[in-house]
């Protein structure tokens, strides 16, 4: 069964997500790309802020500023199959890269997997 796409994000963080996804490397398509400056091509990728974490991402509230308008790998990108979502809910991490890490050395069983409910969904089969 493929798993859908429309994980419902506060039901996420509610659970502990930490919104890890939004610390990855998301990586635009032509069409998405803001136009070329100065003769330099426009960047493939949304840029990152200090900590990490995209510069769409509001600290405050912890949702997307451009939620509406967000690129296609993040409208397509379901955490739940991503198991980086099973650390990022047992384990605290500082960056990408130190949730990779503990993810090297942890085994998870898949029948003990959380998984974020999708939009509209009750929230089942969570913590």
């Amino acid at each position: 069964m493929l798993e859908r796409s429309d994980v419902d994000c506060n039901k996420g963080r509610e659970v502990g997500c930490k919104t890890f996804c939004c610390r990855l490397l998301i990586r635009l398509e032509p069409e998405e790309r803001e136009a070329s400056k100065g003769g330099l091509p426009a960047p493939g990728f949304v840029n990152k802020a200090e900590d990490g974490c995209c510069i769409h991402l509001d600290k405050a509230s912890y949702l997307c500023g451009i939620w509406e308008k967000r690129p296609n790998v993040c409208r397509e990108y379901s955490c739940n199959t991503d198991c980086l979502l099973q650390v990022a809910l047992r384990e605290k991490f500082t960056s990408i890269v130190d949730l990779v890490k503990k993810a090297q050395s942890m085994f998870i069983p898949k029948e003990t997997y959380v998984r974020i409910p999708c939009c509209g969904e009750k929230n089942k089969n969570t913590k």
